[in-house]
């Protein structure tokens, strides 16, 4: 069966960390459009991994599988070239995707993503969780430096995401938490004072009306659980 293997994993692997990237730029609001060129240079990692693959399928299969078994001691240098920048590059993604969500953590841990309101706090730790990792398995995987380690490691990580998901479902704080927003431009419905109770100039209230409704369009306050009313009147110059 050897003599069919294509190392095919090698570009899948590379290919983790933009998909990551682009899974938090969309979650955050980012519009993603793969036909840019701008979303495409991400790609490049590829390259390399993707040229080896074409040089092994070139081999002759007795070589093929004689690089497999020897990779399965000791790493030849040209896989020991790609594994460096897969950990390079998987660990880079990681930092961005973290930064990122840090970033929108400091306004709200909740986003609006297709008319529900999520909450993406559990993202934070997830990629503490995933550099930890990586920080871990980077001098293992260089002092062992082959590939029967770097698949154990593989799978330790996924059984650690595995786990975290299971425990934060256990303890009923999912990681996909969501609540749906029927109007995420307006999250307030503003009734009509009835002519006998109003007690200020309709125009006054029409301009009050629309001044709060610009205001939380705009800036989407609603969004931050430690928002009052308070700081509403202060936002809009209009006195409690």
């Amino acid at each position: 069966m050897l003599r069919f293997f294509v190392p095919l994993d090698l570009p899948l692997l590379t290919a983790i960390g933009p998909c990551i990237y682009f899974y938090v730029q969309q979650v955050l609001g980012t519009d993603i459009r793969l036909r840019s060129f701008k979303q495409w240079i991400h790609f490049v990692w590829l390259l390399p991994s993707l040229v080896y693959v074409f040089y092994f399928m070139m081999l002759p299969a007795d070589t093929r599988v004689m690089l497999l078994l020897e990779n399965g001691k000791h790493e030849s240098w040209e896989i020991n070239t790609l594994t460096n920048i897969f950990l390079f590059q998987l660990s880079t993604y990681l930092v961005i995707c973290y930064m990122l969500v840090k970033k929108q953590l400091k306004v709200s841990q909740f986003i609006i993503y297709k008319n529900s309101k999520i909450d993406i706090s559990w993202l934070r730790t997830y990629f503490v969780l995933n550099l930890v990792i990586m920080l871990v398995s980077i001098p293992v995987c260089v002092f062992f430096n082959n590939d029967y380690i770097d698949t154990i490691i593989a799978l330790l990580a996924l059984v650690c995401q595995s786990i975290y998901i299971f425990v934060k479902s256990i303890w009923q704080t999912v990681p996909f938490k969501e609540f749906i927003v029927e109007n995420t431009e307006m999250a307030f419905n503003v009734e009509e004072p009835k002519a006998t109770t109003l007690l200020m100039n309709e125009d006054i209230a029409h301009d009050y009306i629309t001044e709060l409704t610009k205001i939380i369009r705009e800036n989407k306050h609603y969004l931050q659980s430690d928002y009052t009313i308070q700081n509403l009147a202060d936002d809009s110059n209009i006195s409690v």
